[in-house]
Order: C-alpha cells, then sequence, then structure tokens
C-alpha cells in the first residue's frame, strides 16, 4: 500500500470511529425527530402566544388540532432516552390545552360556572387532574361553584407554563 492508499484508509477508519462515538455519545440526531420537533414547536409556540394575547375559540380549536397533530407525529420519532423532561412537559401543555377547549366550550354555550357535583364534578375534576392538582371527593363542596371564565384562564396559563418548560429544557441541552 503506497503513501496515498494508507492515507485514505487511515481517514476511513477515523471518520467511522468518531461516527461511532457520536453515535455513541448522542452527538448525532435523527434528522426526522429534528424536523418533527421543529414543526412541533413552531405550530406550539403560536398555540402560545395565542393564549398569552386572547384568541377566539374557533382560532384556538383549529390551531390546537395542528399543534396536536404535529404532537402525535413528533411522539413516534421522540428517541426514548433522549430530552424526556422536555417531552412530558410538551404532553401536559397539549393535554391541558385539550381539556381547556372542553371547558370553553361549556362557556360558550352561556354556561357561566360548574357545580361540585354529578357530572360537573366531573369536569372539574378532569381539569385539576389535567393540572396536576388532588381532586375533589363526591358530595364535599356541592354548594360551591367553579367559574368556566376564571378556569379557561388558569388552564391557558398553566398550559402556557408547561410549553415554555420543555422549551427550556430544549435549549438547555
Amino acid at each position: 500500500m503506497n503513501r496515498s492508499e494508507h492515507k485514505k484508509a487511515r481517514n476511513v477508519v477515523l471518520a467511522a470511529f468518531y461516527a461511532l462515538l457520536f453515535a455513541a455519545c448522542g452527538a448525532r440526531e435523527d434528522p426526522k425527530f429534528r424536523s418533527d420537533l421543529d414543526e412541533f414547536v413552531k405550530k406550539g409556540s403560536i398555540l402560545n402566544s395565542y393564549t398569552a394575547q386572547g384568541v377566539s375559540y374557533q382560532t384556538f380549536a383549529d390551531q390546537l388540532a395542528r399543534t396536536s397533530a404535529a404532537f402525535d407525529i413528533l411522539s413516534e420519532s421522540w428517541p426514548k432516552d433522549r430530552l424526556q423532561s422536555a417531552r412530558i412537559g410538551f404532553s401536559k401543555a397539549v393535554y391541558v390545552w385539550s381539556v381547556t377547549l372542553k371547558v370553553w366550550k361549556r362557556q360558550l354555550r352561556g354556561e357561566k360556572y360548574l357545580l361540585y357535583a354529578g357530572d360537573d364534578l366531573n369536569q372539574i375534576n378532569e381539569v385539576l387532574e389535567a393540572m396536576e392538582r388532588m381532586p375533589v371527593a363526591q358530595g364535599t363542596r356541592e354548594d360551591e361553584k367553579a367559574y368556566l371564565k376564571t378556569m379557561v384562564s388558569e388552564m391557558m396559563s398553566y398550559a402556557s407554563e408547561k410549553f415554555e418548560t420543555g422549551r427550556k429544557e430544549l435549549s438547555a441541552k
């Protein structure tokens, strides 16, 4: 083997070594995952912006559908061993935004509050669960009301906080 062939062979071996090293360290990222992540963050950022500035129900619902679809696609390509705290933050944000939509719809039908009883209590507990709070036991606060306007506002803020947590986790890595 002449000197030029030896140099080429050495470069091939070094390139293979570095490729294996980067793969083992997680430095090389799946391009599909990166593309899916970028798409979700873009769509989620729009929805997050809507929650901060105010938005109509229909615009929110449409953007939530796009954001949820992007998250579903992202979930399929998300590596099991990477950025799990970001994944959890994003997942919670999408879930809370979805529950928010249900509560908001009731508000648009003219309802002002939910009672702490029956089916309304089930809805309240779904909200509390989404926001990682303790559920209310049946029959404990039947004379109280949960105001829908306040619930929607708090849920949007909570979802926004979880989305931002996910984004911060991405930038920290």
